[in-house]
């Protein structure tokens, strides 16, 4: 469990030009300060599950009194601020938003921040959900192949097992776990330009998917999204949400939490019949027990999941939780003929 904040990054003389600081790889800081209006506006209202097709956010329903998308995505909590700019974003400067009828249920993908609506759409995101992806209609491989993928980038983790947090991070592990695969991340034309230039074109900071959830939405398939707001009974809605993510989950698959102050990422695994997470951070949940330390390692799942939303409760923030398979289909332009495989 990664307890890195956000404000309180301040040393940037270890940075180096290739790997993005802390504050951009362990969360979401593009939607930060939104997110943090919001909870001060909103803290003490129910606790919110707002689903929508596997991988997609539902804002609401075309009516008399939100007769427009805008006015529906400005009251989102998470994403209200940044309204305009998905809006008129490159990835929906095309929509027929004057054509939409009342009673309509606009939805949106947080990874890509594309705006959908429609029967034709609901059937088709939920047919590519049955195949076992819920990436846009049309772009994603078959299950099989990213199963494949998955088991391999768990793999390519087992060697960093117990490295100390302060020479690999949460995102700085999937990274590495990916170059082990051939993957070329940094330097001209790698995936990390690739995520930097995506975030430009939907008028975000370059760093805004330097992030699992950004890693997901951009080289893979988001298989599930949920955004909880308010103060809730965590222990509850943490069975809830383990319920619901439970048919989705493979080992390898990226599972991310933001909130508005934190960020994590990692990798699930499975031991036995129990479901856990390698990741890097604080370790609280260690399958390994041990005394407590901040490092790469594997924990319980469910014990996770749990922390976050305790945190996300007594702080009153908003928390996105994102899991999400990478697809081979979408790396493959990163990888060159004779990779050079990255050691640390």
């Amino acid at each position: 469990m990664d307890t890195t904040t956000f404000t309180a990054i301040t040393d940037t003389n270890q940075q180096r030009p290739d790997v993005a600081p802390k504050q951009a790889r362990t969360g979401r800081p593009a939607f930060a300060e939104a997110l943090r209006q919001a909870v001060h506006n909103s803290s003490e209202r129910p606790a919110a599950v707002t689903p929508g097709p596997p991988g997609w956010i539902a804002l609401g329903t075309i009516s008399r009194n939100s007769p427009t998308v805008s006015d529906l995505l400005i009251r989102h909590p998470v994403y209200g601020k940044q309204c305009w700019q998905i809006v008129h974003g490159q990835q929906n400067h095309n929509a027929p938003y004057t054509r939409i009828p009342a009673g309509t249920t606009i939805y949106l993908h947080p990874g890509t921040l594309k705006i959908r609506w429609g029967r034709s759409f609901e059937y088709e995101a939920q047919q590519a959900a049955m195949r076992g992806s819920a990436a846009l209609p049309g772009t994603a491989i078959g299950p099989a192949a990213g199963k494949a993928l998955a088991a391999q980038l768990l793999g390519s983790l087992q060697a960093f097992l117990g490295t100390p947090y302060k020479d690999v991070d949460c995102y700085e592990l999937l990274v590495n776990g990916l170059e082990k695969l051939g993957v070329q991340y940094r330097g001209a034309g790698g995936l990390k330009d690739h995520l930097i230039q995506a975030a430009r074109r939907n008028g975000l900071p370059p760093n805004s998917y330097l992030t699992g959830e950004g890693l997901v939405a951009n080289a893979g398939s988001v298989l599930y999204a949920r955004t909880v707001t308010g103060r809730q009974q965590a222990g509850d809605l943490a069975r809830q949400i383990y319920s619901e993510l439970q048919d989705r989950l493979q080992a390898g698959y990226i599972l991310s939490f933001s909130t508005p102050s934190r960020g994590h990422t990692g990798v699930v695994a499975k031991q036995g019949e129990t479901w856990t997470f390698v990741n890097s951070g604080r370790l609280d949940h260690d399958i390994n027990g041990g005394p407590l330390r901040k490092a790469v390692g594997e924990e319980y799942l469910v014990d996770e999941i749990r922390t976050w939303m305790a945190r996300a409760a007594r702080r009153g923030e908003s928390l996105e939780i994102t899991l999400g398979r990478l697809e081979e289909n979408r790396l493959a332009a990163f990888i060159p003929a004779h990779p050079t495989h990255h050691r640390v």
